[in-house]
């Protein structure tokens, strides 16, 4: 569950309102925490997008991805600004923006700062954080973070055990924020989406239109589908 008074505030709505992807009417989306010990990091990937009708909330995260790689259903995508700020930030962990085929922007993380982007459109990585021992063989395993009061964290798992004075931890809050003004666009263009549209058209798309009605090949429809729009958006 996420604070109210967290989401709803004024200055996260302003950063949202005046984000790449400007709007005049931002709606609170999501709030959460992440944290990152040393070793840690992200391997390269997009946010989850959303669509008029299909969200995280009520359809496959994969399938959501195979959508806006589609570019089948742009009419229907709904703008998501996304905002990292950082609580604490040890050395490393730098947030790596791939904004085109062979050109990466590096964004140092500091502690009170904060950037905003486009985290579902734009394919970014989190560098291996720093601040002391690794902890990436221990967190391969069932591992367990628990504080040990004053002296920081720790961490347990078969593998051993690990501390961590509470400054190594990278902290980061993520703050997103959807478009209302892109419903209306979206009304322009019909009803909401439905899982079942949006299978049909993607299967439509690659001429299985004559098998969708009883799915005949439901698993070769899935391969079709996966191979087509698993990459990068079209």
């Amino acid at each position: 569950m996420t604070a109210p008074f967290l989401v709803n505030h004024s200055t996260l709505r302003n950063l949202a309102t005046g984000s790449q992807r400007a709007c005049r009417n931002p709606r609170s989306h999501s709030l959460f925490v992440n944290l990152m010990l040393p070793g840690e990091s992200l391997a390269l990937h997009r946010d989850v997008p959303e669509f008029w009708g299909l969200g995280h909330y009520n359809a496959p995260h994969w399938l959501l991805h195979l959508m806006a790689n589609s570019s089948l259903f742009d009419n229907f995508r709904l703008p998501l600004a996304t905002c990292v700020y950082w609580v604490s930030a040890p050395p490393g962990g730098d947030l790596i923006l791939q904004l085109h085929a062979g050109f990466e922007e590096h964004i140092q993380a500091q502690s009170n700062d904060a950037v905003i982007f486009d985290a579902d459109a734009i394919p970014h990585r989190v560098a291996p954080v720093g601040g002391g021992a690794t902890a990436r063989a221990l967190t391969r395993d069932n591992a367990t973070l628990s504080s040990s009061g004053l002296d920081g964290w720790e961490l347990t798992s078969s593998a051993g055990c690990l501390k961590f004075p509470s400054e190594a931890l990278r902290i980061s809050m993520v703050y997103k924020a959807s478009c209302l003004c892109a419903v209306e666009r979206c009304w322009a263009n019909g009803s909401p989406i439905s899982l079942e549209s949006a299978v049909f058209q993607l299967a439509s798309s690659l001429e299985y239109e004559d098998k969708i009605g009883g799915i005949a090949d439901p698993e070769g429809l899935l391969k079709a589908i996966f191979k087509s729009f698993l990459g990068s958006p079209k």
